[in-house]
């Protein structure tokens, strides 16, 4: 992947970890532990990928 779209796809990543991070810092959104659950798997994945790309932008920089 050129860098240029590293750069894009962090972030992308970054603002959606945000975004979630502000979702699960709601103390409402735990009375739904499904969702919660659901919300806490998505900020995982992203959290990891996010990690990935910044070692590979590391790398090619």
């Amino acid at each position: 992947m050129p860098l240029s779209q590293i750069e894009e796809r962090i972030t992308d990543l970054q603002i959606k970890l945000k975004n979630l991070d502000a979702q699960l810092n709601d103390g409402d959104i735990w009375k739904d532990i499904d969702h919660a659950n659901k919300l806490t798997t998505e900020r995982d994945t992203c959290k990891a990928e996010l990690d990935d790309l910044e070692e590979e932008w590391v790398r090619k920089s």
